[in-house]
């Protein structure tokens, strides 16, 4: 899969991850919430970001997309992720071709929808259940993810209240303003460690629950009648046991910067200086 189909799916996860946190604790009423004559409800907005994305399917596979209404707006919500799931794969499926570009896609289709996910976030304000504010660069948005079922956010303003005004850009810092600052001591997602492997050397690379890899160093503490080597052997099996259940700090900012993990067990894990924190 090219780079380029790799990032519109990660733009369909955005769009899931942000309409499910617009949606997401909405009073009964919302579904059928009108602020005007000719405006478009929030159960009708999330049945034309169906047709937007099912439209966008047809660019793959011709004929017209007209999904029906249906009953309730959880049928239509869960219509939605399934829509998404369906031109998620078709952008992975190396044995399709598209009638338009990658680009027309972006600026087309995937655009119009996500604009209408902020429709549906500002109707929320509207209906008077106003969506809390986070920072989007932290959240935990991943291309293999265009379900319903989404994560809550990773990085949550503090300061937001439900009762308070819109104020002026950039009037409250938030922790994750540091983070964005300082990407030395950015904390980024947290990734569980799910296992061990060695690379072509030798060296011991962390498997990590996105997916990825990161590899670590180990400076093996001082052992009576033990050498490096088998004092290693020994303090696996501990490392292991312990290390699964370590948030591993990867998947940030693009951009190099030294991991460092502290482990308090008789061993110190440093990993290498890494371009994009990603193997």
């Amino acid at each position: 899969m090219t780079e380029s189909r790799q990032l519109l799916q990660h733009f369909l996860a955005a769009l899931a991850y942000r309409t499910q946190k617009a949606v997401r604790g909405a009073p009964d009423t919302f579904a059928d919430f009108r602020i005007g004559p000719t405006s478009r409800t929030p159960k009708e907005l999330v049945w034309h970001m169906t047709s937007v994305i099912g439209y966008a399917r047809t660019m793959f596979h011709g004929g017209r997309f007209t999904p029906p209404d249906l009953p309730t707006f959880a049928d239509h919500v869960n219509r939605f992720h399934e829509t998404l799931e369906a031109l998620r794969a078709d952008f992975g499926d190396e044995s399709l071709t598209a009638r338009i570009t990658d680009q027309q896609f972006l600026q087309g289709p995937l655009s119009d929808a996500m604009t209408h996910a902020g429709q549906l976030a500002m109707l929320r304000r509207l209906v008077g259940s106003p969506v809390p504010s986070e920072n989007f660069i932290f959240a935990d948005v991943r291309r293999e993810n265009v379900s319903a079922a989404q994560p809550e956010p990773a990085a949550p303003d503090e300061w937001w209240r439900a009762d308070d005004g819109p104020r002026p850009p950039g009037a409250f810092k938030s922790a994750s303003d540091d983070r964005v600052a300082d990407r030395t001591e950015a904390p980024g997602i947290s990734r569980s460690i799910v296992g061990f492997h060695t690379d072509d050397v030798g060296d011991w690379v962390a498997d990590l629950e996105c997916g990825h890899s990161q590899h670590v160093r180990h400076k093996l503490a001082a052992a009576v009648g033990q050498d490096d080597v088998g004092l290693w052997r020994v303090k696996r099996v501990q490392f292991e046991h312990i290390a699964r259940h370590i948030n591993k700090n990867v998947c940030q900012l693009a951009g190099s910067y030294d991991h460092v993990l502290g482990v308090e067990f008789g061993i110190s894990v440093m990993t290498d200086r890494v371009s994009t924190g990603i193997d």
